[in-house]
Formats: C-alpha cells, structure tokens, sequence
C-alpha cells in the first residue's frame, strides 16, 4: 500500500495536535505556578477565592485544578519538553 497526500495531511495535523497539546499543558502548568504564588500571599482561603472570582475567567476549582497540574510530580518535566 503506498503512501497518499491524504496520509501526509493527517500525519501533519496529528503532530501539530501533538505540539498544541503540549503547549496547552505548559500554559496550564505556568497558570497554576502562577496562582500557587498568588495564594501565598494570602492568610485564608477564602480571600483566595474572592480573589479568583474578582480577578479570573475561570472558577475556583480550575484554579484548584491549574494548581494541582502545577503541583503534579510530572510537572517539571512536562514543562521543559
């Protein structure tokens, strides 16, 4: 079976699939470096929250989230791939 222009198409789109996953992750993981720097500053959760609710386009638990990604023990690694 030869190769086609179909499979070379695909095969570019599924490596830039790959490098924007990549990226995506990278954003997440600086986001939530960035909002454990954030808490912190803070004394109480609570005021972490208002926080995020004043200053975020997300919700506290994605910032929970962000922060558990950043946390994760893969972190690092992923982030200088």
């Amino acid at each position: 079976m030869e190769k086609s222009n179909e499979s070379d198409a695909i095969l570019a789109e599924y490596a830039d699939a790959i490098a924007d996953g990549k990226d995506a992750v990278r954003h997440g993981i600086r986001c939530g470096q960035l909002l454990i720097k954030q808490r912190a500053k803070m004394e109480y959760e609570v005021e972490f929250m208002a926080w995020v609710t004043l200053n975020c386009q997300f919700s506290y638990p994605k910032a929970m989230e962000y922060m558990k990604l950043a946390r994760s023990k893969n972190a690092k690694k992923l982030i200088h791939d």
